[in-house]
């Protein structure tokens, strides 16, 4: 019997079983069943479980599943519950109330509830919709508490998933034991918001609540959340997808925790300034839980919001950006995958009917480069603020980088104009070329939605992009904004630290880290005093954590693909079981790229734009503006392509590797107990650290440096940091 997902990691079947609850793909959730039937671990275990439920729910009318007592486990599933009202789409356009039969929506059409999975292990998952951003969600902190919210037994401690590899773990009491949090990467689950149906609960009684205890379902009790009360009287926005209606936190808020909250309800906007490790998301649950007002919690990642919907209670609803963009579109444009199909550069310069360009002497442009100039023109005004494209939102690649600025203003002249045509084209319903995910979001920004909440809570917020952030500003709700601006690492991407860019009436800090101890911690604040950084981190006094050599890693950490290649080979030779986060694909491509370029064949890898042959680049990656691909030059230099193939053909999947490799953005939002960097951190100051003397001293780069901050706080147990790196801080 073939086996389509035979080579596919648990995290990739996660998100395949996402795409089939979405897409109500009943032939390939039998082959997805079948394929975890083979499995052994134990999340292929619980996935297969929750996909056999979603089975039986999907074949006819699902019955209400009776929890303790009688009470219906989903009242969001009855016939009864208030009408979610939707943001407004782009100026103009009209909201659609109903789904056609034949579109793509991300609410399940007569597929039965969908099914959630159990917070355990380690994982990535791939899937679109677009998303981005990676979670953390840390242990619980020691420090003694001033009350509990609730109180939640010690139980048994979960075991790791395979490779040492653990997700970012939610606070469960001083002491208490630590339960994975599944990440993804890119993706997120739309799901529309559902009404208030369900029990009804009393609002608490000002302050943080009062201890309670937890009771059991044999107990028969109902579980009891705030009840939100809009201020013209109706029922409150309920909490979106199948959840049931949630108890308060069974956590211990620290000192910090208690002072953010009560900063909450003072009514301002507010800025939680969260270390690596400190409880953010615990954080955020402890002030949903604090007040009865409506709530909406965005994050940018689908898992990360699906882990929220367990917590947080019913007056809160949790969503992507993305699923309340996607909702908010114009049903015009939901048809033929117009929302969600992308197109390729080559697929473009077809279209447009593009042809050679040559902007200068040095820089001859193919129709396919054409293409992806283009491209990455809108995908920049995309994700802007800005209403139309510009000439800043043109990228600056590859030759780009050391091109005249008279070249540039040419090159930039082509792609503005290109991009408003196509952009033109893409908000055209009607028109072949897609809207895409970044598009529609757009879309929806341009139509100055309002979200129908008291306050928001906007995660990860050091990572939001501008189109976004600008949506958010306009929003007359209490906002808040939580994250760490030094993990702010993907501004090649369009992010900007929010963190940074707003004001805000209060701001706190989470200082103490759950998730290592006091040297992880030491070394940490003296990465950010590197970037002037006053408040240092907290160490978790009952981890015992150091810095020094691992013999046996859980996870190999690198700054670049190039160094991660070079540590899979590495381990390869070691005899182990590589897995590398994030999959091979794009690695592969820049291989590709390699061979197109010692053809003679431009390629549309963005390091390698406007270069017409792999000389041009290895002559290129000598000079300061190219000095970032030198190790990967030297790399396909001394190891040629089929050896490199060769290796990434040798990659396992997460369920039976006995070790992870990554790049410091993948890793983002994991840890593991013994990790190893790489040498390719802090390069730039490592080359003036080894220059001869007289040196001239520079401040270090901010985006390495937080890159490098972001690699050292994956670790719980251990980190092995080069000695060459550990010397620029002393």
């Amino acid at each position: 019997m073939p086996r389509p997902y035979a080579i596919w990691s648990i995290a990739q079947l996660e998100a395949e079983f996402e795409r089939v609850q979405d897409e109500g793909d009943r032939q390939g959730l039998q082959a997805l069943r079948e394929e975890l039937r083979l499995r052994t671990t134990k999340r292929s275990r619980q996935l297969l479980g929750l996909a056999d439920r979603f089975a039986g729910s999907a074949a006819g009318p699902a019955r209400p599943t009776q929890g303790a007592g009688g009470h219906n486990k989903h009242p969001q599933n009855q016939a009864s519950g208030s009408r979610q009202s939707q943001p407004q789409g782009a100026a103009g356009l009209k909201q659609p109330q109903h789904q056609s039969a034949g579109s793509k929506h991300p609410q399940h059409q007569g597929s039965g509830p969908r099914q959630s999975l159990p917070q355990d292990g380690a994982g990535v998952q791939q899937a679109p919709p677009q998303g981005g951003g990676q979670k953390q969600t840390p242990p619980q902190a020691a420090a003694g508490p001033k009350q509990m919210l609730a109180q939640g037994g010690a139980g048994p401690k979960q075991s790791p998933p395979p490779c040492g590899g653990t997700k970012h773990t939610q606070p469960q009491g001083a002491g208490g034991p630590k339960q994975a949090s599944p990440q993804n990467a890119p993706g997120l689950r739309h799901v529309q918001p559902q009404g208030g149906a369900g029990s009804k609960q009393a609002p608490p009684q000002g302050g943080v609540p009062k201890p309670t205890q937890p009771q059991s379902a044999a107990a028969g009790s109902k579980p009891t959340t705030p009840q939100a009360t809009a201020a013209n009287g109706s029922q409150p926005q309920g909490a979106s997808g199948n959840r049931a209606v949630r108890d308060r936190p069974r956590l211990t808020p620290t000192e910090e925790q208690l002072n953010a909250v009560d900063q909450f309800k003072t009514g301002g906007s507010l800025k939680i300034n969260a270390y690596a490790g400190t409880g953010k998301t615990s954080t955020l649950e402890f002030l949903a839980h604090s007040t009865g007002r409506r709530g909406q919690y965005i994050a940018f990642n689908r898992s990360i919001v699906n882990d929220a919907r367990e917590k947080f209670p019913s007056t809160v609803n949790c969503s992507t950006t993305h699923a309340m963009a996607y909702r908010a579109t114009p049903s015009s444009f939901k048809h033929d995958e117009k929302m969600t199909r992308r197109i390729g550069p080559h697929q473009l310069a077809e279209v447009l009917k593009l042809k050679r360009w040559q902007a200068d002497k040095n820089h001859v442009f193919q129709p396919r480069s054409l293409g992806f100039l283009i491209l990455e023109t809108l995908r920049h005004f995309m994700q802007s603020a800005d209403r139309e494209p510009g000439a800043e939102h043109v990228p600056s690649h590859g030759s780009l980088t050391a091109a005249s600025e008279k070249t540039l203003a040419a090159v930039a002249e082509f792609a503005v104009r290109g991009a408003k045509h196509v952009w033109k084209r893409m908000t055209d319903p009607q028109d072949v070329l897609p809207l895409g995910h970044d598009g529609y979001v757009k879309l929806w920004a341009l139509g100055h939605p309002r979200i129908p909440a008291d306050f928001i809570l906007l995660d990860e917020a050091q990572d939001t992009n501008p189109v976004v952030l600008d949506v958010l500003r306009r929003q007359s709700a209490q906002m808040i904004y939580v994250g760490d601006r030094y993990q702010q690492i993907y501004q090649w991407r369009g992010a900007v630290n929010a963190m940074e860019k707003i004001d805000t009436d209060k701001s706190s800090y989470l200082t103490m880290s759950f998730r290592f101890g006091k040297p992880i911690a030491d070394v940490a604040s003296r990465i950010l005093a590197l970037l002037d950084e006053t408040h240092t981190i907290t160490g978790n006094p009952k981890i015992a954590s150091r810095i020094g050599r691992v013999t046996a890693p859980d996870a190999i950490l690198g700054r670049t693909n190039a160094s991660t290649i070079t540590a899979l080979i590495n381990s390869l030779i070691e005899g182990k079981r590589p897995y590398l986060v994030g999959g091979t694909g794009e690695v592969i491509e820049m291989l590709k790229g390699v061979a197109d370029l010692k053809k003679g064949m431009q390629s549309t890898v963005p390091e390698f734009f406007g270069f017409n042959s792999w000389t041009q680049v290895i002559d290129f990656s000598k000079s300061d503006e190219g000095h970032h691909l030198t190790t990967f030059v030297n790399l396909v230099q001394s190891r040629g392509e089929q050896q490199l193939k060769w290796a990434l053909e040798k990659v396992v999947s997460e369920d039976s590797c006995d070790i992870v490799i990554s790049t410091a953005h993948k890793a983002k939002g994991r840890e593991w107990q013994r990790v190893r960097l790489m040498d390719d951190f802090m390069r730039a100051e490592q080359r003036a650290a080894q220059a001869p003397p007289p040196r001239e001293p520079k401040p270090p780069d901010p985006e390495e440096t937080r890159l490098f901050y972001v690699a050292v706080t994956r670790a719980i147990e251990c980190v092995d940091v080069p000695d060459s790196i550990l010397d620029l801080m002393e």
